[in-house]
């Protein structure tokens, strides 16, 4: 199999589609940014990886170790979803202290 490897964890190529714009503008100029910036993208992306790897992970950050757990199998991604009770419980402690 074909893999492409971020600092932290492999993807298999089949994740990695090209995704089809045809003609429709927005695509177009959502293509043309991301292609212009790609190294600029995948620098930012791969210091992401860098300090989440590192314990420095923000309140509300994407559970990467969940997906990797889930692309191979380890765990079902309904579980990913919905993160831990704590996680839970903060955003709840946050909607209640916007609202009063």
């Amino acid at each position: 199999m074909d893999y492409i490897t971020l600092k932290c964890f492999r993807l298999l190529k089949e994740f990695l589609l090209k995704f089809h714009i045809s003609s429709d503008p927005y695509y177009v100029t959502i293509y043309s940014i991301v292609k212009k910036e790609l190294k600029t993208i995948v620098q930012e992306a791969q210091n992401y990886l860098d300090e989440y790897q590192k314990g420095n992970i923000l309140d509300y950050a994407t559970n990467i170790n969940g997906i990797y757990l889930s692309l191979q199998g380890i765990v079902k991604p309904q579980e990913v979803a919905l993160g831990s009770d704590d996680v839970q419980q903060q955003i709840i402690a946050d909607i209640n202290k916007k609202s009063d």
